[in-house]
C-alpha cells in the first residue's frame, strides 16, 4: 500500500530459499545485515554464514555521499570505503585466492535509490531499463568511491556495476501509490550465475 518497511535492523529473520537460475539449481540463505554489521571486522567475523558465500552485493547508498544528500533525509548510511574496508579485512584473513593472486567471489556494486533525482541525473532512469556496468562505476568515482572501487576491483576476480530502486519511487508521507522495484534482482542473478541480462 506504499507504505516503507521497516529498517534491517528491526528485522531479524533469514530466509532459505531453493530456485533454479537458468540451468543452475541454488540454495539460498537470505539475510539482509544491517550496514552496522559491516563497521568493524570484529563484528562480522561473528557471523557464522560468512565462510558459505559465493559472492557479495554491496550497495552503494547514494545518501552517504555528502554531495548527493537530499535535504530532509535519513543520513546514517555507512560510507561505501567503511563496508569495503571490513568486507576485505574478513576476506583477506584466511580466504583462498586464485591464480590471479584475486579472490574467486563474484562482487556485484550496487547503487541503490536509483529513483532519486540526483542520481538520475547521473546514470539515467533504472525504470526504462538496466543501467551499463560502466555508467554506474563511473557515477560512484564522480562521487568520491574511486579508492574502494580501485581495492574491489583489485582484490576481486569478477565486479560488476548495477542500479536498483527497490521501492520505484522516492518516499513521501502523502502518496500510497503502491512501490514497485526495478533493477533488484539483477545484481543476485549475476552473483549466482555469472550472466548478466
Amino acid at each position: 500500500v506504499g507504505l516503507p518497511a521497516k529498517k534491517t535492523a528491526e528485522v531479524a529473520k533469514a530466509f532459505l530459499l531453493y530456485a533454479v537460475v537458468g540451468r543452475s539449481k541454488c540454495q539460498l540463505y537470505l539475510y539482509d545485515a544491517p550496514g552496522e554489521e559491516f563497521a568493524s571486522i570484529s563484528s562480522m567475523t561473528k557471523q557464522q554464514y560468512f565462510p558459505l558465500l559465493e559472492g557479495f552485493i554491496l550497495l552503494v547508498d547514494p545518501e552517504s555521499v555528502e554531495s548527493v544528500r537530499v535535504s530532509g533525509l535519513d543520513h546514517n548510511a555507512l560510507p561505501l570505503q567503511k563496508v569495503v574496508d571490513s568486507t576485505l579485512g574478513w576476506a583477506l584473513s584466511g580466504t583462498p585466492v586464485g591464480r590471479s593472486g584475486k579472490l574467486e567471489k563474484r562482487v556485484a556494486v550496487v547503487i541503490s535509490k536509483a529513483d532519486l533525482e540526483c542520481v538520475k541525473e547521473q546514470i539515467g532512469d533504472v525504470k526504462q531499463g538496466g543501467i551499463a556496468s560502466e555508467t554506474c562505476r563511473q557515477a560512484i568515482i564522480k562521487w568520491g568511491g574511486t579508492n574502494p572501487i580501485h581495492a574491489i576491483e583489485h582484490r576481486f576476480e569478477a565486479v560488476e556495476y548495477f542500479a536498483c530502486s527497490p521501492l520505484g519511487r522516492e518516499v513521501d508521507s502523502v502518496s500510497r501509490q503502491p512501490f514497485e522495484g526495478h533493477g533488484v534482482l539483477e545484481p543476485l542473478v549475476w552473483v549466482l550465475t555469472g550472466e548478466r541480462k
